[in-house]
């Protein structure tokens, strides 16, 4: 079931890749961020946040930016809580 989850999470991050909606790729790469945390996929799952927080600050929502960064918070991460 993670496995589908993960799969389903890339394929958003894909198809909204090369769209001009900064927000809209935040939180898909934010979606699958959680669902690799979830599957204790530490490192990548901190790249697709950084990434994230990078777009919603492009985009200055500040609000989205700092949801992303709680879920790469370092307790988090040594958890793999999801």
């Amino acid at each position: 079931m993670l496995a589908d989850a993960e799969m389903l999470a890339r394929e958003a991050v894909e198809l909204i890749a090369e769209k001009d909606v900064l927000n809209m790729r935040g939180h898909a790469l934010i979606s699958l961020a959680e669902v690799l945390l979830a599957g204790n996929k530490v490192e990548e799952a901190s790249e697709c946040a950084a990434e994230g927080v990078r777009l919603y600050e492009a985009k200055e929502n500040v609000v989205a930016a700092e949801k992303a960064r709680a879920i790469v918070a370092p307790g988090r991460l040594t958890t793999g809580a999801a």
